[in-house]
């Protein structure tokens, strides 16, 4: 499932972001995309993606990688 997109939009902000989508964003290498996104100045975590009928379809990307509330769910 595609996750809902961040709440900031960065062109109204007048900066240059790049959003990023995570395809598996609930596995061990999505959580830790999710920490490298957020790590690196230019880019924004926009959408993650899990399996179809997951029990952790909603859950706030974030939370599912120990980063706290982002605003974006899976």
């Amino acid at each position: 499932m595609l996750a809902g997109c961040h709440p900031q939009d960065p062109q109204q902000a007048g900066v240059s972001m790049t959003r990023i989508a995570i395809m598996g964003v609930a596995g061990r290498m999505g959580r830790t995309l999710v920490e490298a996104v957020g790590a690196v100045e230019g880019l924004t975590l926009a959408a993650g993606i899990v399996e179809s009928g997951s029990s952790l379809a909603g859950v706030d990307i974030g939370e599912l990688a120990g980063q706290g509330r982002l605003g974006v769910v899976a």
